[in-house]
């Protein structure tokens, strides 16, 4: 259950900053540079998350996949 709880949390935190580092990732209580490169890579991996800057700095906002669940609203 931890590794979804953090899973959630990554993509919790990314929608309230907009976009997302490792840097800052891991300066959540309990996460560290490693982990929080391994949970963002696998959450874009997967669709949740993209990497919007392949380079020495990935970046990282809500992916399609999360986008996808949001329904359309109608007025």
């Amino acid at each position: 259950m931890q590794a979804v709880s953090r899973a959630f949390f990554a993509i919790d935190k990314t929608r309230q900053v907009g976009r997302m580092t490792v840097a800052l990732l891991a300066q959540a209580p309990g996460w560290d540079k490693s982990s929080a490169s391994r949970y963002l890579k696998f959450l874009a991996n997967q669709g949740w998350l993209e990497n919007v800057k392949d380079g020495p700095v990935p970046v990282y906002v809500l992916g399609q996949k999360l986008l996808d669940m949001v329904p359309d609203l109608k007025f």
